[in-house]
């Protein structure tokens, strides 16, 4: 744990004291050349484990759903390692692949595969990632009260958001590229109440995502 951090509060949960530094984003998600520079924040022994399972599914899955240059080289090179090491998981993406259409930005389609993908998980990473960033960049504790909202939205839809809180008076505001564009963020903290801040966060140049996880209760 680096000095910075020493007798912080977790970053979190705003409730217990650092046992450790996090990397906002985890490493993996980036490639050995880019994992300089990324967001830090305080946390404790509980949420560090928490998130580290989202990480441990993210990290071995979403490369399949980039459209970044960093995303295939995940592909060679970090996700078959975390595959190798996790068998359930490569034995339920495998089994859960199929044939599909992908219909590019020119209108044309080419064929590819679709696997399985619980959204959740990105939902529940997301959730710690806003409060990390928070802190990173404002050192803003989230209360454990306080609502985090996740909503996963198309190119477009994105885009009308940043331009509709891009109109907030004397807030601040950041905009950071991180690992030459594995993962985009640009956060705005509003003047009053300061824990209002709003994120948009791109990884792997978006990613084309369609939520069929099979739930055990069959439904989707």
């Amino acid at each position: 744990m680096s000095k910075r951090f020493k007798g912080k509060m977790c970053a979190y949960c705003a409730r217990e004291k650092a046992t450790t530094d996090d990397h906002v984003f985890a490493r993996e998600f980036f490639t050995l050349a880019d994992r300089h520079s990324l967001p830090m924040a305080p946390a404790c022994k509980g949420c560090n484990n928490a998130k580290g399972k989202f990480e441990h599914y993210l990290t071995a899955v979403l490369p399949f759903a980039g459209r970044h240059s960093q995303a295939v080289a995940n592909l060679q090179s970090g996700v078959p390692r975390r595959l190798a090491n996790n068998q359930k998981l490569k034995r339920e993406l495998l089994g859960s692949m199929k044939p599909a259409w992908l219909k590019e930005d020119g209108g044309l389609y080419r064929q590819t595969s679709i696997i399985d993908f619980d959204s959740d998980k990105l939902i529940g990473l997301l959730k710690f990632v806003g409060r990390g960033l928070a802190w990173h960049h404002w050192k803003l504790y989230l209360r454990s009260g306080d609502d985090v909202s996740v909503m996963l939205m198309p190119d477009m839809g994105s885009t009308y958001f940043a331009t509709m809180i891009s109109s907030w008076r004397n807030a601040q505001r950041v905009v950071e590229n991180l690992g030459n564009g594995t993962v985009q963020y640009v956060g705005v903290q509003a003047p009053d109440p300061p824990e209002l801040t709003v994120w948009t966060i791109s990884m792997y140049g978006g990613l084309v995502l369609s939520d069929d996880w099979r739930k055990a209760d069959g439904q989707h």
